[in-house]
């Protein structure tokens, strides 16, 4: 019933994986949608109407044929998955960094934070999915810089000298590497990561 599902949120179950079960790709799934959505109304406004064919008879379903287009690169199926959804289910970007995140000894959000010990130095590597630049309350400009690794999604402040070397970096969708170090804080009575 289009009046319920509409070309908006079959795109979405489309691109998120929601039909693969079908065992046909998504990019020929989203290639065939609109003839789909015109097959599937012309099919109901028959039914409701109570048409029947030439002969009497009733119609017979209609019948998509859903050719192999092949299928969306990977990136184009994680971005449509993160789109649909926030979060993706195929894979995660920073894994094509795989060789080069182990060489620099990185450790994921949820090690650093529930098991790396405090006064501890770390490396973590994530995908940038949001930027943005605002104003410190003595005016100067400063940045938080939303990054995603396999685990979680965090916040990184730039201000001062490290807002304005990095400034150039702070692209969404870029690869980062940072380094840290956990911190007790006294005044919360929390671990702080700097």
């Amino acid at each position: 019933d289009y009046s319920k599902v509409n070309k908006k949120v079959l795109e979405n179950l489309i691109k998120c994986g929601a039909f693969d079960w079908t065992e046909h790709t998504r990019k020929s799934l989203f290639e065939v949608m609109a003839t789909g959505i015109k097959l599937g109304q012309d099919a109901q406004v028959r039914k409701k109407s109570g048409q029947l064919s030439l002969f009497g008879a009733t119609f017979a379903k209609p019948v998509l044929e859903i050719p192999d287009v092949g299928e969306w690169p990977l990136r184009t199926k994680m971005k449509f998955e993160k789109d649909a959804l926030g979060f993706y289910i195929t894979d995660h970007p920073i894994n094509s960094y795989h060789e080069i995140i182990e060489t620099c000894n990185t450790k994921t959000t949820d090690f650093i934070i529930n098991a790396l010990p405090t006064d501890s130095e770390f490396s973590v590597a994530g995908i940038i999915s949001s930027a943005n630049t605002i104003l410190t309350k003595t005016g100067r400009e400063m940045a938080l810089v939303d990054i995603e690794d396999a685990d979680n999604v965090f916040t990184a402040a730039f201000f001062g000298e490290a807002y304005l070397k990095n400034l150039e970096n702070m692209k969404v969708g870029l690869a980062v590497l940072l380094k840290g170090k956990k911190e007790w804080n006294k005044n919360r009575e929390m671990d702080s990561y700097k």
